[in-house]
């Protein structure tokens, strides 16, 4: 389980998530569905059951999204 933050600062604790930019992630979220990909709100979670194929789109798919934020669409 894993997740995502989008802030200037080191995420150390529970108190620096709270710096992250919530409306890019919300953006980050849209993007992914967007893809075809839908991930829980606050955590990314990876499972045995998941193929290299899976991981290989799903890495494809949040470069996608990235790449998107970055360029302000």
């Amino acid at each position: 389980m894993f997740d995502i933050f989008f802030t200037d600062r080191p995420i150390v604790d529970y108190r620096a998530t709270l710096t992250a930019d919530r409306d890019r992630i919300k953006r980050f979220n849209q993007e992914l569905v967007a893809r075809g990909m839908v991930k829980a709100v606050n955590k990314i979670y990876v499972s045995l059951a998941h193929s290299d194929q899976d991981v290989d789109q799903t890495l494809e798919i949040f470069a996608q999204a990235l790449t998107a934020i970055a360029s302000g669409a």
